[in-house]
């Protein structure tokens, strides 16, 4: 997760360095079967008003990507308290807020930009449902019109195959698009078709001994072996073929957040 957002506000600027710092540990202690000692207190302590103002300071309109990591980090230290401590802190005024700021038309939060299209609401929504809705285990808001937004990204970069592909924005696909079909089967066909796409196009680009690459064209490397092996995980399980694989991500990557014991 990056450590800085630019929101306009510096206490949320150095609250959010501090969630994400809290969450990466939490993150790594789950691989290891581990957990945070205590509850993340800012996020389980902050009013109803100051998470409202949080939210309105974000530039949804402009930098949506970042606004979506602003709250995957916030949702995620809420799960990580009440999963590992039973707090509930200020989980129903969050998704309260998201259901009434998400776009019917589009199903997403933010606007596409002139500059990028729809790329910083897409990978907003990835980062933004990643922490709350796929953890919280809850249906994603008009769903169809996300569908539709998400098909309409990948048509207009010609379905990631050789424009802008890197492991971000192919993760920021397929990932929304596997959540979405948790919940309905509105244009199955057509996701299916982008996501053995995909599922085909990874593995051409492994590089023997050494892993994947960030991008095309890039030398292969941790982040972008850990991230493309994830991508295909997510195709793997939409395609009923994740048990086929020898690997199951965890952590930040994990697709299904453990049962509570």
């Amino acid at each position: 997760m990056p450590n800085r957002v630019s929101i306009g506000d510096s206490s949320y600027i150095a609250g959010y360095a501090y969630v994400t710092e809290n969450v990466s540990i939490g993150y790594a202690l789950e691989c290891l079967g581990s957990h945070l000692r205590q509850p993340i207190r800012m996020v389980q302590e902050m009013s109803i008003d100051d998470l409202h103002d949080a939210l309105e300071t974000l530039p949804w309109q402009t930098r949506a990507w970042g606004a979506g990591a602003w709250v995957d980090a916030f949702g995620t230290a809420l799960w990580m308290n009440q999963h590992h401590f039973g707090l509930n802190g200020p989980i129903a005024p969050l998704f309260d807020w998201l259901r009434a700021h998400c776009k019917p038309y589009t199903g997403l939060w933010g606007d596409s930009t002139a500059a990028e299209g729809w790329l910083q609401p897409v990978n907003g929504f990835y980062r933004l449902t990643r922490g709350t809705y796929a953890h919280f285990g809850l249906p994603v808001p008009y769903v169809e019109a996300a569908i539709d937004t998400v098909l309409a990204h990948v048509r207009v970069n010609k379905g990631f195959e050789t424009n802008h592909v890197n492991a971000c924005n192919v993760l920021d696909i397929v990932h929304p698009l596997w959540l979405c079909m948790q919940q309905t089967d509105y244009r199955r066909a057509d996701i299916l078709r982008v996501i053995e796409n995909q599922a085909r196009l990874i593995p051409t680009r492994w590089t023997d001994g050494e892993g994947f690459g960030f991008a095309l064209g890039d030398v292969a490397g941790l982040q972008g072996t850990e991230m493309w092996l994830s991508v295909l995980y997510i195709a793997a399980d939409a395609l009923g073929l994740a048990h086929q694989l020898s690997y199951k991500p965890k952590g930040v990557y994990w697709l299904r957040p453990p049962a509570r014991k």
